[in-house]
């Protein structure tokens, strides 16, 4: 029994990325212009790109933003991302998928 609970949460984590990965970013307001081709918003007076999702500084080549906490958030996802691996993490559940296999990867 364990073992299918285990499975539906790996499926549904499976779902949730696929889910982020196309969704849409809230609206610009002022002083924030969108950026029509990357969704990110910028600041008309810092020049700075902005994450509409969350309020993060972002750069704009990678579209990785820093959290409070100096994780790496792909902003079109809203998932934590690990450069050495490639892997993307859910912060909801805490599961990691690696997003060439649209697999679960256990122990990480």
């Amino acid at each position: 029994m364990l073992g299918y609970l285990d499975q539906q949460k790996d499926e549904k984590a499976i779902t949730a990325f696929q889910e982020s990965a196309k969704s849409n970013p809230i609206p610009a307001r002022p002083p924030y212009k969108e950026v029509e081709d990357t969704g990110l918003l910028k600041n008309t007076k810092t020049g700075e790109y902005i994450d509409p999702k969350t309020g993060f500084k972002v750069d704009p080549d990678t579209m990785l933003a820093t959290d409070p906490q100096g994780r790496l958030i792909d902003t079109r996802l809203g998932w934590y991302y690990d450069p050495d691996t490639g892997y993307y993490t859910d912060p909801a559940s805490g599961v990691t998928v690696d997003p060439d296999k649209l697999e679960v990867v256990e122990g990480k």
